[in-house]
């Protein structure tokens, strides 16, 4: 082939977009002016690309100027034309000889080539070889418009335009990079045409275009998985980048004419986090990840990393309703582009109500929506059910305050939501020989069986049976964490994250109990006001972030024994008034009577106390002091069996006694 020959090829054939950086309106930036990089302003007069001749012309500052692939390839390389044509050439393989004669290489199908290797330095200093697609790519991104890949882009709403400017290509025999899979010890050949995706020069999404392909996507074995389109990240004058979960999620934003790139997964946050750290973006990332629970727990995720880096972000829900943003734009292409424009124009005014309303409101709805309950009725029908948010249960010592919330909390996990409980005082053995012996006192409140005898080998028939209930009843829902004394916010935050990262499931956190957990390593010369205020203000902050319904059990002041609960009586700890959400504190419902009202009378208070105290059920009354999603203020109405570690549910507070269930328990 000679080089005016070699030149009409390449005229031809060498791909002009991935040199190219998008603007809006559906131009691109002209490498030449710059015409089309600042935004509204001059993107009508932005290069314009024309695919049928492979050439471009700049409306802008050129003066409608026309150029072929040489002229950007130059500009975009700095080089001159011989330097160009060699290269290019080379790239797509073909050879000019020294007399001015050359060939062209024969393209073997693309399945049965070896991709290049490298040399890579390995963990243990030794060479490791790694494969280079590049010179596969290019070969793919050259094939396609062909009308196989070009239909199947177009029944993905994606636009050959896209899907050039981001180095998609098309393979017809595509399998796995000529790497067969290995399973069970017997070779799969998945030969099928895909569109190929690169992610890294090591690594890319293979997408099957036939609706009955074995295997829809496969990935080359060996290299290293990366972000699609992760260049974007970094262009100048880019303001907004769309983060999405899939490759052709991310195309579809393009669409748009907003830059965007793909996780591939969201096990990959981690992946772009790291990116990110190595090289920040000058970017705003908008996250709009799949609306379903892994995208979710991806984008929880994502902006955790992100707020830890600093680096600027906003969230949108691009989907109208659907599971991800391709789905979207196959729906309703005009809604879909229009949304994600609104999107990308609020990263100035990141928290507007329009953007709110239009992109996220209606999953934060969703999110606020709760199905847990507290397994008592009346309870449950004055709330409403739990939300997100701090929830304080406040008691003096020895009322059977921990007993209560670990009943809310088996009855919880028994409603089939994941219940976490940081026990700090006392041990998992005393708290699930709690929840034995009452699971035993439910069907007969006359056994013997405590929760003491229980710990102390007294394991009957009986006991045996109710283990077996509840196992049943909590599945493996429940966690009982033993803490210690030296336990601090950020292990509880911790240790929730990871449990959300691993079962996919949001907590209902249990603390037990305010007043034992430490201050950081940096506030340990707070005092003790100080640092049960910052406990709470940090359990807050978890709550609200992660969406958590979280109790924390507290104390109150010794002062406030005997009066009614109030506000006052938590005073050492002032943040709790302000910051918790829902405030209930448990007391005597002797506390309510004439006999408590006014000063003095400490002795025959103190009595009266005393003679509640003893009582079997003794009677305990819930007060709620603040309400923040209902009814502000309301009481509930307990016996309770110490020695049983069971509360039962009462109508009204002015029921002297209750007959004692004989074989089946009653529930409210």
């Amino acid at each position: 082939m000679t080089r005016d020959e070699a030149n009409e090829y390449i005229q031809t054939n060498y791909p002009m977009l991935p040199m190219l950086t998008k603007a809006r309106k559906g131009n691109y930036v002209c490498p030449f002016c710059g015409s089309g990089a600042h935004g509204d302003r001059d993107s009508d007069g932005a290069l314009h690309y024309y695919r049928h001749t492979n050439t471009a012309c700049c409306f802008g500052g050129c003066g409608r100027k026309k150029y072929d692939v040489f002229d950007i390839y130059e500009k975009v390389n700095g080089c001159d034309y011989n330097t160009a044509l060699i290269t290019m050439a080379g790239e797509l393989g073909i050879t000019i000889d020294g007399k001015g004669e050359a060939t062209a290489s024969a393209i073997p199908p693309l399945s049965a080539q070896e991709p290049a290797k490298e040399q890579t330095p390995g963990q243990d200093g030794s060479e490791e070889q790694r494969p280079n697609f590049v010179p596969y790519y290019r070969e793919c991104m050259a094939r396609i418009d062909d009308p196989r890949a070009e239909a199947y882009l177009a029944s993905r709403g994606i636009s050959l335009e896209t899907a050039r400017a981001c180095n998609v290509g098309f393979d017809p025999v595509a399998d796995v990079a000529s790497h067969p899979g290995d399973m069970s010890g017997t070779k799969y050949y998945h030969s099928e045409p895909r569109i190929i995706l690169p992610t890294s020069k090591e690594h890319f999404v293979g997408r099957a275009i036939n609706p009955g392909a074995t295997f829809a996507k496969l990935n080359p074995k060996g290299g290293h998985a990366g972000i699609f389109n992760a260049r974007a990240l970094y262009r100048d004058g880019v303001e907004a980048v769309v983060v999405t979960e899939g490759a052709f999620d991310a195309l579809s934003v393009i669409e748009a004419c907003v830059a965007a790139v793909a996780l591939n997964s969201v096990a990959n946050v981690d992946l772009l986090l790291e990116k990110l750290k190595k090289k920040p973006t000058k970017a705003t990332l908008i996250i709009a990840l799949d609306q379903d629970e892994h995208g979710k727990s991806g984008a929880d995720a994502l902006r955790a990393g992100l707020s830890e880096q600093g680096l600027s972000y906003i969230n949108a829900d691009i989907c109208l309703g659907y599971k991800d943003p391709n789905e979207a734009l196959v729906a309703n292409r005009e809604r879909f582009l229009q949304r994600v424009k609104v999107a990308a124009d609020s990263i100035d005014r990141p928290d507007n109500t329009q953007l709110y309303i239009d992109t996220l409101m209606g999953d934060e709805i969703e999110k606020f929506k709760s199905n847990a309950k507290t397994g008592f009725p009346i309870l449950d029908r004055t709330i409403g059910g739990l939300y997100g948010g701090l929830y304080v249960l406040a008691a003096i010592s020895s009322l059977g305050k921990t007993s209560f919330a670990l009943q809310l909390a088996d009855q919880i996990a028994e409603g089939g939501n994941d219940v976490v409980y940081f026990s700090l005082e006392q041990s998992r053995l005393e708290m699930v020989s709690k929840s034995l012996a009452r699971e035993v006192a439910r069907l007969n409140i006359d056994t013997q069986v405590t929760s003491l005898s229980i710990r102390q080998s007294h394991v009957t028939d009986e006991v045996k049976q109710a283990a077996t209930r509840y196992k049943k009843a909590v599945g493996s829902r429940m966690n009982i964490v033993e803490g210690n004394f030296r336990t601090k916010v950020s292990d509880i935050r911790d240790y929730v994250r990871n449990y959300e990262k691993r079962t996919g499931a949001k907590p209902v956190v249990f603390v037990d109990y305010l007043q034992i957990l430490r201050p950081e390593e940096a506030d340990k010369k707070q005092s003790v006001k100080e640092t049960v205020d910052g406990a709470v203000e940090e359990l807050k902050m978890l709550s609200r972030d992660d969406n958590l319904t979280v109790f924390v059990i507290s104390s109150v002041n010794r002062a406030n024994y005997l009066t009614p609960i109030s506000f006052e009586s938590l005073k050492e700890s002032g943040g709790i008034e302000y910051s918790c959400d829902c405030l209930w504190g448990l007391q005597l419902q002797c506390l309510e009577s004439d006999s408590f009202a006014g000063d003095g009378k400490t002795v025959e208070k103190r009595k009266i106390i005393e003679e509640a105290k003893d009582e079997d059920p003794r009677k305990i009354q819930l007060k709620c002091l603040k309400n923040r999603y209902g009814k502000a203020h309301f009481d509930c109405f307990y016996e309770y069996y110490p020695g049983h570690d069971l509360f039962f549910e009462m109508k009204e507070a002015t029921v002297k006694s209750l007959k004692k269930p004989a074989t089946k328990g009653r529930r409210a």
